[in-house]
């Protein structure tokens, strides 16, 4: 997934109140941009309240692409150099197990 079906997504989603960016990935954009701390790029992801990743019930099975709001945009927000590796693994220590 590249960074301009990210920008669709978030086009179509609002800033929620308390956050920089209308999802994960946005966020992460916001920090590599130099507009929001690293302090609050941490706490925003690590609040953000993430869609389920759907699963699939069999190894063969079709699962579709995680939607907006998912923990798949911080991942991608890595991947693509918005954030740092130390980064990621201090967001998902602090955030909830089971928002990913």
């Amino acid at each position: 997934m590249h960074a301009e079906s990210h920008e669709k997504d978030d086009e179509r989603l609002k800033v929620a109140p308390g956050f920089s960016g209308a999802g994960p990935y946005e966020i992460c954009r916001s920090y590599a941009q130099g507009k929001i701390s690293h302090a609050q790029l941490v706490d925003e992801l690590a609040r953000w309240e993430y869609t389920p990743v759907p699963q699939p019930d069999w190894l063969e099975d079709v699962v579709p692409s995680p939607g907006p709001g998912s923990w798949f945009e911080v991942e991608q927000a890595l991947t693509d150099g918005l954030i740092e590796d130390s980064t990621y693994e201090e967001v998902l220590d602090r955030k909830p197990p089971s928002t990913a």
